[in-house]
């Protein structure tokens, strides 16, 4: 079971997430719950906590001013920001942080099961790694590898390159690429797509949001590219898509 707290200045958004969802299902458990980001900061201070869920605009200090004073610290704990679509000049500094994903108000269950059935896998990735580390039996080889590579796409796919992926694996960059190729079967470029072409078709669901929005969610800053590559890979156009 994973330890994470919730942060949201407004009483009942933070009750609500607390106990609406199902936590221990998911594989966590809410330690505790804040209304100011300042007294959430000292608390992670003392105690271990893997998991923030965090609203991104609040009074004394941001969640982002959150996310920066964790990433300084060189703390591993794994950032979850809630966020209102009027919000998104916010997300997109949100993801300079590494964000590991954010949540549209209004939050529902599904995404809530989505995100949170990601950043379980991540975190078991996570634990396997350090508890498995040179002991006997423990997973070794290019398969293993490659499921680290990928869970760590899945949870950077709008900011990461083949760069940062190599610099996170200890790899030089060619000879990743040529490895992801000859174990995968695609290239590391068609993957990412992918990864971001499919998280783009969730964010569609939510009809505020402006293909543009999207295209930026997703890692592209420039709209025409993001319609482009959508249409490469679907046949359709983002706006196609959703009048389909």
């Amino acid at each position: 079971m994973y330890r994470m707290i919730i942060i949201d200045d407004e009483y009942e958004i933070r009750t609500g997430l607390s106990s609406y969802f199902p936590w221990h299902d998911l594989g966590f458990e809410v330690a505790a719950i804040f209304e100011a980001a300042p007294e959430a900061l000292e608390y992670l201070g003392a105690n271990h906590i893997d998991v923030v869920l965090t609203d991104i605009k609040m009074p004394r200090m941001s969640g982002l001013q959150l996310a920066r004073a964790l990433s300084e610290a060189g703390r591993e704990t794994k950032v979850v920001f809630v966020s209102g679509y009027k919000e998104f000049d916010f997300l997109k500094e949100a993801l300079e942080y590494r964000a590991f994903d954010y949540l549209l108000k209004p939050v529902t269950r599904l995404d809530v099961a989505r995100t949170f059935g990601r950043l379980k896998s991540a975190l078991d990735e996570q634990r396997a790694e350090k508890e498995g580390a040179g002991a006997p039996g423990a997973p070794e080889g290019p398969a293993a590898n490659i499921e680290i590579l990928k869970r760590y796409i899945e949870s950077h796919y709008s900011t990461t390159t083949l760069e940062d992926a190599a610099a996170y694996m200890h790899l030089n960059p060619f000879y990743l690429s040529r490895y992801f190729k000859e174990k995968t079967g695609a290239n590391f470029s068609e993957f990412l797509l992918r990864v971001r072409m499919n998280k783009a078709i969730e964010l569609m669901q939510n009809r505020e949001l402006k293909t543009y929005h999207i295209s930026e969610m997703v890692g592209y800053r420039n709209p025409n590219n993001f319609s482009r590559a959508f249409k490469k890979l679907f046949g359709q156009s983002p706006k196609e898509y959703r009048n389909r």
